[in-house]
């Protein structure tokens, strides 16, 4: 196909002022929007929209207690903070369980004149599918939360050393967390969430009691440590800095202690592959051929017959009786 000069020109002017007008639009829009309006907008469609049906589906199946302080723990653990997380988990959960009970009752109800047998395997497909849609979104928050856990102690050394140089650069604790939140937003946002939770919490509650809420939030050994620490040096008024210092110096050295010893624990592990796997392998690998040659030397080795024992078995070869 052969485009001349004006085609050219004329495509590339109508994607020129299509973009154009694209951008205008685009920036006007953003020009009368009002951030806060917005929020207050989709917060009202938010509480209006679809909430009947999540109140029956959050309430779809009995739930006591002492399993909604669990889940709600879970939830935190895994960084789920905002309202209504325990109402979309619920909503999310007896939601699968609904869908996979209700299609397969209503495909076995319709082929239950034609094939029962076959109706009979669909309802405890369903069955087995809401019994994995009520259990796989627990065990997927759990390994979020675990994750999410470990992540935070991964990042608890770097953090106290920052901390520990902001105080001796002369920042208060306050300042310190402030700046600490900042830095580390890019490199561990979990923690920086978590600081973020810690010095608003602060301001209300104080330092000794927004430590031991981070640490009752995260489930983590390391902050447990680092609220003990802080809620003794507010008591006694001892220098934090030093104190966050060696306790870093602590923690890498527990680190590198516990690698040493997986790494001692690997080589044992490694046994049974090596058994199970390899071992069988290397074996046909070696002893192979020689299983071969000695098959066939075998087969082209033919025992020597005593010429009595021949005729014995040959009856063509046996001499008459009137011979």
């Amino acid at each position: 196909m052969h485009w001349n000069q004006v085609d050219l020109w004329t495509g590339a002017t109508f994607v020129v002022l299509s973009g154009t007008v694209a951008f205008v639009l685009i920036q006007l829009e953003r020009l009368r929007r009002d951030p806060t309006r917005g929020k207050l907008l989709q917060a009202a469609q938010e509480g209006q929209s679809g909430s009947a049906l999540k109140e029956a589906l959050s309430h779809l199946l009995p739930v006591s207690q002492q399993q909604m302080s669990a889940l709600q723990r879970e939830l935190i653990q895994a960084g789920l903070y905002h309202r209504g997380a325990m109402k979309e988990f619920l909503v999310l959960r007896n939601g699968l369980v609904a869908i996979f009970l209700l299609a397969p009752l209503a495909a076995g109800a319709a082929l239950a004149q034609q094939d029962r047998q076959l109706a009979q395997a669909v309802v405890l497909t369903g069955v087995v599918l809401a019994g994995l849609g009520w259990a796989v979104p627990r065990l997927i928050l759990r390994a979020q939360a675990r994750a999410r856990a470990l992540r935070i102690a991964q990042a608890v050394p770097d953090t106290l050393d920052m901390m520990s140089m902001c105080l001796v650069g002369g920042l208060s604790l306050r300042q310190t967390l402030v700046r600490v939140g900042q830095e580390l937003h890019a490199a561990h946002p979990d923690v920086a969430v978590e600081l973020v939770i810690l010095r608003h919490q602060a301001e209300l509650l104080g330092l000794d009691r927004a430590f031991r809420a981070l640490a009752q939030r995260t489930q983590v050994a390391e902050m447990q440590s680092l609220a003990n620490l802080i809620e003794q040096g507010q008591q006694l008024g001892t220098n934090i800095a030093d104190a966050i210092a060696q306790f870093a110096d602590s923690l890498r050295l527990r680190r590198r202690q516990n690698a040493e010893l997986q790494s001692g624990r690997a080589s044992v592990k490694l046994l049974f592959p090596l058994v199970f796997c390899l071992l069988p392998a290397a074996a046909i690998f070696l002893w192979g051929p020689a299983v071969v040659e000695m098959v066939r030397f075998l087969g082209q080795v033919q025992p020597e017959v005593p010429a009595q024992a021949q005729q014995i078995n040959n009856p063509r070869q046996l001499p008459s009786p009137d011979n």
